[in-house]
């Protein structure tokens, strides 16, 4: 007999596999339409998981919330728990993370990894509620506890809170660190070589920058980490490394990304622009650049001679 849950569970498996989420969850729904079915927390599960993919938190966390209550085993109350700690950190509720991460302790089992994820949540959120020293606390746990994508993410956090507070030495130990604990997390030591990189530059120690972002650049097979901001290879790029530089170039978009994220437009009318100027004995004129970043936290480049 064909069994039309089973049909309909691996069909929606398929396309969420193939990163299809808008079909997937159209198929996982129909599978939430029997709660008796085996499928149905399977189906839950995933329909949290891609409204946290899509950054519909809200929904998400209502998903994860139904997923804890009707969980058929351990691993599914972990991800629910873990998926419920993630929407309250992306909604910015930190006291929610905080409280139920002091939970973790009421799971018979749970692995190193998933308690490194909700260690890093933790330590996220104490560092965003200005408590600095709790975050750090936690960002040790992290580390400490297994040398995992956690891990590593918390090495670099922890970097750049040494670097803030103008501790350059601490940093540049805790960077090198992460580099040799942590050298398959290939995102996480990409990041550190650019930290390491502007850290040289804030030094004086240009020579040292450039050589630094060189070997990053000819080592690393990240697009993420290549794109530096969506540049690198581009036209423009060309004409900004041959004007002002590699380190230069690099601090040009490191501020325009800075920008960015700390703008705090809400209104769509309202508009934050970063503009400057370059030029270079390859082009007769100067090209003065304009990066206009809007409430969609999209950014568009104008050039003019």
């Amino acid at each position: 007999m064909i069994n039309r849950y089973e049909i309909n569970y691996y069909l929606a498996e398929s396309y969420f596999k193939l990163n299809i989420f808008n079909k997937a969850e159209d198929v996982y729904f129909e599978l939430l339409d029997s709660l008796n079915s085996k499928y149905y927390s399977r189906s839950l599960n995933r329909v949290a998981l891609i409204n946290l993919k899509s950054k519909n938190h809200e929904k998400s966390l209502e998903f994860y919330k139904d997923l804890e209550l009707n969980s058929k085993n351990n691993r599914e109350k972990i991800e629910a728990f873990i998926g419920i700690l993630s929407n309250y950190y992306y909604l910015k509720n930190y006291d929610s993370v905080i409280y139920y991460s002091n939970q973790i302790n009421n799971f018979d089992k749970i692995s190193f990894i998933n308690r490194n994820k909700i260690n890093l949540l933790s330590a996220k959120s104490y560092l965003d509620s200005n408590n600095k020293s709790a975050g750090i606390d936690m960002l040790l746990n992290t580390i400490n506890l297994v040398k995992d994508e956690s891990a590593a993410e918390a090495n670099y956090i922890l970097a750049t809170i040494f670097y803030e507070d103008g501790q350059n030495t601490q940093a540049l130990e805790t960077l090198y660190s992460l580099n040799e604990n942590f050298p398959t997390f290939e995102y996480w030591v990409g990041k550190s070589y650019l930290l390491i990189a502007e850290i040289f530059v804030s030094t004086g120690e240009v020579f040292q920058a450039t050589a630094t972002l060189e070997s990053l650049s000819e080592n690393t097979e990240n697009i993420e980490i290549k794109n530096i901001g969506g540049f690198y290879g581009s036209a423009i790029s060309d004409f900004l490394l041959q004007s002002i530089g590699l380190v230069s170039f690099l601090f040009v978009l490191k501020s325009i990304l800075s920008k960015r994220e700390s703008a705090s437009l809400t209104d769509p009318s309202e508009i934050l622009t970063i503009s400057f100027s370059a030029s270079s004995d390859a082009f007769p004129f100067s090209i003065f650049f304009t990066f206009l970043i809007n409430s969609n936290n999209s950014l568009d480049l104008t050039l003019d001679k």
